[in-house]
């Protein structure tokens, strides 16, 4: 097990990671689910829902982008070979780009299609893309197969933090999980 002179992460960053999981946890079948249900009522709330958590994910991220400039996260320990601590800033670096990046294509792609955005049914959210149906229905085609690679990702990051918890029995995940 890892000895750190300090926390790896902030309770903030820890309690921001673990929100922003749960945020797309639940959009990723969202996702899914809205585009394999019939049209009706049904594949309306799920599309809501889908852009609701799209825009709490991006708040979500934009706030844990600006705590972690405060607080850079402690370095990997030496024990974790240089490749691996490549592969993991590399993986932490395309997350973020697609945390933020994604649900800004979903806006500008929703906004070019047309139809009104709202949070939760409640709060309205501005068109950021002239209407061009054309246009949104490729950026949201490009919103799409950038989810999938997301979700590849996280795969890769989920499988990755599971190998050093139960295998290498390193500490590693455990810097996200306590101090």
């Amino acid at each position: 097990m890892q000895s750190l002179t300090r926390p790896a992460y902030t309770s903030t960053q820890r309690l921001l990671h673990w929100i922003t999981a749960l945020f797309v946890f639940a959009t990723i079948p969202l996702a899914i689910a809205m585009t394999n249900v019939g049209e009706g009522p049904m594949m309306d709330r799920l599309y809501n829902l889908h852009w609701s958590f799209g825009f709490l994910i991006l708040f979500t991220v934009l706030f844990r982008l600006w705590v972690r400039a405060k607080n850079p996260p402690a370095p990997l320990p030496d024990t974790i070979p240089a490749f691996q601590a490549k592969i993991a800033h590399w993986t932490h670096v395309l997350l973020y780009v697609l945390l933020v990046a994604m649900p800004i294509g979903g806006w500008i792609g929703k906004s070019a299609y047309g139809g009104a955005i709202y949070i939760f049914w409640i709060i309205p959210m501005p068109a950021i893309w002239a209407h061009n149906p054309g246009f949104g229905e490729r950026i949201l085609g490009m919103h799409t197969a950038a989810g999938i690679f997301m979700t590849l990702l996280l795969i890769a990051h989920i499988g990755a933090a599971m190998m050093h918890h139960f295998v290498k029995k390193d500490g590693i995940m455990l810097r996200m999980i306590r101090d």
